[in-house]
């Protein structure tokens, strides 16, 4: 196995990884394996170019297979959570979106080594960007740790939960599909114990923030807070609430372009919105 995982072909190393997955059934095993030197073989596979996707991709699903084993989060050294957590701050990797999952059972495992290898700050990124596209998992995986006094000192207070936040209070537009995932990893943390009295620290920012995004310019952002506010309180909106507020945007919109063209056509004057 160690010839095939030094061999130059990229399949070949890719078949030494998938295996020696297939080898693992327990501890022991495991830390056989890990004896002959993976750890080095492993961070230099993840940290060639997209070339080398094949041997990258075996060689992380090789990691991965720690996690299935009882106690093996135990044998993940910090070298490699540190080449993980790399691989997951790379926005244009194509496997970015394993290695946050991976780091968020990382995370769930042994806080204590994916704090000290500096997986936090892929989490929250990828949390804040919404580029991993279900991000109440990743919300989860922070509420798991907020429940108990033991864990919670891994997490710091308004920072890792807050960034979710970030698309409705940001000045630039974010995509709908974004809000759409940012407002139900809200919801889900609202609705849970911990999230709430952690969204409620420093005199309500988060929550001050939510609401005070309602006077935002752009539609799309204050009918996503809206509909999440009527999640959050079991606001049941009337049938004819949707075409009433369709109508509505139709006949105010419609009329302002009509007096600006009217406005343009007989000269200045002043007309102001209700």
């Amino acid at each position: 196995m160690q010839v095939m995982l030094l061999s130059g072909s990229r399949e070949v190393v890719a078949a030494g990884y998938r295996m020696l997955r297939y080898s693992i059934s327990d501890l022991a095993s495991l830390k056989k394996i890990r004896s002959l030197n993976t750890d080095y073989t492993v961070i230099v596979s993840l940290a060639k170019d997209r070339k080398a996707d094949v041997e990258r991709e075996q060689a992380l699903k090789f990691v991965r297979a720690f996690l299935d084993v009882k106690g093996g989060v135990r044998e993940m050294s910090r070298a490699l959570v540190r080449t993980i957590a790399a691989v997951a701050e790379q926005a244009e990797d194509r496997l970015r979106s394993i290695c946050i999952e991976t780091l968020a059972e990382i995370l769930v495992r042994d806080p204590a080594l994916l704090v000290a290898s500096g997986g936090i700050a892929p989490l929250s990124e990828a949390m804040a960007e919404g580029t991993y596209k279900s991000p109440e998992s990743l919300s989860s995986a922070f509420l798991y740790l907020l429940d108990t006094p033991h864990r919670r000192k891994y997490i710091r207070a308004g920072y890792e939960l807050e960034v979710l936040f970030r698309t409705f209070t940001d000045s630039l537009f974010s995509p709908e599909g974004v809000l759409k995932q940012n407002s139900k990893a809200i919801g889900s943390a609202l609705k849970s114990w911990s999230g709430l009295m952690t969204l409620s620290m420093f005199d309500f920012r988060a929550i001050r923030s939510l609401i005070s995004s309602l006077v935002h310019p752009l539609p799309l952002v204050r009918d996503t807070i809206l509909d999440l506010l009527y999640s959050l309180l079991r606001i049941k909106p009337p049938a004819w609430a949707t075409s009433y507020l369709a109508g509505r945007r139709l006949t105010t919109y419609g009329r302002v372009a009509t007096l600006k063209s009217g406005n343009n056509n007989k000269g200045p004057a002043v007309y102001e919105d209700d």
